[in-house]
């Protein structure tokens, strides 16, 4: 799988299928960081992979509302608080893709404790909507894009860094110069 198939494939096949030809593109590649970011977005970011230093994207962020056990919402009228309607959509993309369909009730206990001990109102729970579900899936298409095209200029340089300009092979003068590596050297820009 190359990098135009995956491309190819991102709106006919699902985003799940599409990251995991990722996957091996970056294991081949051997970088971690990438690597360790397709692995989050297939199985979620939570569990033991992540670190102190992990954080789950902003392109994640998804709007709704808290309910408590009888389905009220709870309505903030104050602009300065509806920071609390937008929490990260930790799930993985496999587990997204089903709740694209009709969106998801979250469990939160510790939002929902924060929002007790604060606001003094009991919710349970986290509505979001499908079509949030589904604009997060567009954001992750948008970033596995991206760091395809980053993946491919990696690729590039590498092959170009491993070019000789001069190339020790006989011919009529002993030493012939490849002028399509020099060419790359000084203009890297323009391949592709």
């Amino acid at each position: 799988m190359n990098k135009q198939s995956i491309i190819d494939n991102l709106n006919h096949r699902p985003l799940s299928e599409s990251l995991q030809n990722f996957l091996v593109l970056a294991t081949k590649s051997q970088d971690q960081n990438l690597i360790k970011w397709v692995k989050f977005e297939l199985t979620g970011y939570y569990g033991t992979e992540m670190t102190n230093d992990d954080v789950v994207p902003k392109y994640r962020d998804v709007s709704g509302y808290h309910a408590d056990e009888f389905h009220r919402k709870l309505v903030l009228d104050r602009e300065d608080m509806q920071f609390i309607n937008t929490v990260p959509m930790r799930a993985g993309v496999v587990e997204l893709e089903v709740y694209q369909e009709n969106g998801l009730i979250m469990k939160e206990p510790d939002l929902c404790k924060i929002i007790q001990d604060n606001l003094g109102v009991k919710v349970t729970s986290f509505h979001v909507s499908a079509s949030q579900v589904k604009n997060v899936l567009v954001n992750i298409k948008c970033e596995l894009i991206s760091r395809l095209s980053l993946l491919e200029e990696q690729r590039t340089t590498v092959v170009s860094a491993s070019e000789d300009i001069l190339e020790f092979k006989p011919n009529f003068y002993g030493i012939g110069l490849n002028l399509n590596a020099l060419k790359r050297k000084w203009f890297p820009k323009r391949n592709g």
